[in-house]
């Protein structure tokens, strides 16, 4: 019996440092991120991710991007976690429908 897949839509974890790849440059992350803006993918995240992202984006060695970006760590963390969903450990067993 062939595979049927019920629902096409492509769901996604994306790591730190794509994440943070996506944030500070115009190549393939960014284009991740904005194919969920879109809703054409769906990015789910869990807390330790988030916090794992909110140590990097404070690091220093990114300060000097993200103000020529005009972008900070809060603004940053805020749309990324209004872009992705969070999921905890418990869903991650059952599936996320």
């Amino acid at each position: 019996m062939p595979f049927e897949q019920k629902d096409a839509h492509v769901r996604v974890v994306l790591d730190t440092n794509i994440v943070m790849s996506g944030f500070l440059w115009r190549n393939f992350p960014r284009q991740l991120l904005n194919l969920a803006r879109a809703n054409a993918i769906t990015i789910y995240t869990s807390g330790s991710l988030l916090d794992e992202l909110a140590d990097v984006l404070s690091r220093n060695k990114f300060a000097a991007k993200l103000q020529e970006q005009q972008l900070t760590p809060v603004f940053l963390m805020r749309h990324y976690a209004m872009l992705a969903k969070v999921i905890t450990p418990a869903i991650i067993g059952r599936g996320t429908q």
